[in-house]
């Protein structure tokens, strides 16, 4: 009987041994498993916020491209022809035509000189547009080649090309000469300190190989009014930089009665 009751015990405790050790492994490999997902979703992880930055690249490039940012959008050029920049101030359709006719009346920003205060222009669907014409709005910012300025008032100038240019108040800077900057390493190359004839800061235009000038650098002087056109870009620096795309005299807008 005492034979059987050690053996009895023995088997028990190799029972319990063998449960335990079991239970160990099982453990084991739980915790394995838990380890195997953590990593898969880390990695996931990493390419969640991947697939996040992406969208905000894209949305960053399409708010540079919107109208409001045309930087790095090609430009139309048509040479021979006349050329006017002016912001739309309505834009109706053409009644009575079968083909879509559109009928803008722009008006010119103070500053910039051009001619008429205000162009009336039609765009027919031989004009060709640098954006998408959904974009095109009033308050709209537009470069516009045509034709032959209208003989009545009634008439409007066929459009032959259009670009949508930054808003003016953007890239439209009116200012009186303060300093005229030369650079330290060439003495070709100017800037210019403007203060800005209505509200704003001082800044500093830079003139580059590219900048288009309608005015002779060599009779500038302090207190000169200058209109410039520029990207919109300048630096958080005080007094902002920027490069100046075009220089012009400044030209107060007359409104024609």
């Amino acid at each position: 009987m005492n034979r059987y009751n050690g053996l009895f015990f023995r088997l028990t405790v190799l029972a319990i041994g063998t449960a335990a050790f079991c239970a160990a492994i099982v453990l084991t490999l739980s915790a394995c498993g838990k380890v195997m997902p953590d990593a898969s979703q880390s990695s996931g992880e990493t390419t969640t916020q991947q697939t996040i930055q992406n969208p905000v690249t894209a949305s960053s490039k399409s708010e540079a491209d919107d109208g409001y940012d045309m930087i790095g959008v090609p430009k139309l050029v048509i040479s021979d022809s006349m050329m006017y920049r002016g912001t739309v101030l309505s834009i109706d359709s053409l009644p009575d035509s079968d083909a879509e006719i559109l009928l803008l009346t722009l008006m010119s920003v103070d500053g910039t000189g051009f001619s008429p205060s205000t162009l009336p222009v039609a765009i027919t669907e031989e004009t060709k547009l640098s954006f998408e014409k959904y974009k095109l709005e009033k308050g709209a910012y537009l470069e516009v080649y045509y034709g032959a300025n209208p003989k009545e008032k009634q008439q409007y100038a066929k459009a032959i090309a259009v670009n949508l240019l930054i808003p003016a108040e953007r890239s439209v800077f009116n200012g009186e000469l303060v300093e005229i900057i030369e650079n330290s390493e060439d003495k070709d190359k100017i800037s210019l300190l403007l203060k800005p004839l209505d509200e704003g800061m001082k800044t500093v235009f830079h003139i580059s190989d590219k900048t288009q000038l309608y005015i002779k650098l060599e009779e500038l002087k302090k207190g000169d009014k200058i209109n410039i056109y520029y990207n919109g870009i300048a630096t958080f620096s005080i007094p902002p930089q920027s490069t100046a795309m075009e220089i012009r005299p400044y030209t107060a807008l007359v409104s024609e009665k």
